[in-house]
């Protein structure tokens, strides 16, 4: 118990390092101001894709896809109940709709991609890190369905759209490879494996770069804020 808590700590450590360096890199004007939108679509296009592929791919074999539906169910069940919460507390302390609307993808969408999957992994190994891309598929699909047009009055997106996104291309891939008993080319994994570790150090330098577009004086103040966190 104690090794996987100064594993955890030391991960988590390096996470907030590069969330500081990015923070640090804004506040000096070392990077351009569209530097945010690049780490942005280089995670979301490439990074994310990258590693979701390598350890789906890797982990998830023919002779694991009953267990692996169960968790996709339960995946399921805890994020329609996780949504309906949100919309109660959203509603008793929002002060208006862009607030109720912020409030609710707050407490509905959890970080647990680009921070909670190198997290797993680091603490627990690919084994388990599949387990809990499976898990979180269901969160997946909200995230970029329901959380998108949380903030989008009058959006709209069709079942064609879902399956352009790459965060939801890349599991379905990951899946089809690790089902079909293939093994990737070594040139392929190792494209893979390099861009997928770059995922997390890239989306921790963008949140990072985002805070610095405040003062920290202004993170800190509102007591809504820290009622917000301690309902999350």
């Amino acid at each position: 118990m104690i090794d996987i808590l100064f594993t955890t700590l030391s991960k988590v450590s390096v996470l907030l390092i590069f969330i500081g360096l990015g923070y640090l890199l804004r506040k000096a004007k070392k990077l351009p101001d569209n530097a945010g939108r690049v780490l942005s679509l280089l995670t979301t296009l490439v990074f994310s894709p990258a590693y979701t592929i390598k350890n789906l791919s890797a982990s998830l074999t023919l002779d694991k896809i009953g267990s692996q539906m169960i968790l996709v169910g339960y995946g399921a069940g805890i994020v329609l109940a996780t949504i309906g919460l949100a919309f109660v507390m959203a509603k008793l302390i929002a002060r208006n709709d862009f607030e109720r609307r912020s409030y609710v993808y707050a407490f509905s969408i959890p970080n647990f991609g680009y921070f909670g999957y190198p997290l797993v992994e680091g603490v627990f190994g690919s084994e388990v890190l599949s387990q809990l891309m499976i898990f979180c598929l269901p969160m997946s699909i909200a995230c970029n369905t329901f959380g998108y047009l949380l903030f989008v009055k009058d959006g709209k997106l069709t079942i064609k759209d879902i399956l352009k996104m790459p965060v939801i291309v890349s599991v379905f891939v990951g899946i089809a490879i690790g089902l079909s008993g293939l093994e990737l080319p070594p040139l392929v994994a190792d494209v893979l494996t390099t861009a997928g570790n770059c995922m997390s150090p890239a989306s921790m330098l963008l949140a990072g770069f985002e805070l610095g577009g405040f003062s920290l004086k202004s993170l800190f103040k509102g007591g809504r804020s820290y009622l917000m966190s301690a309902i999350r």
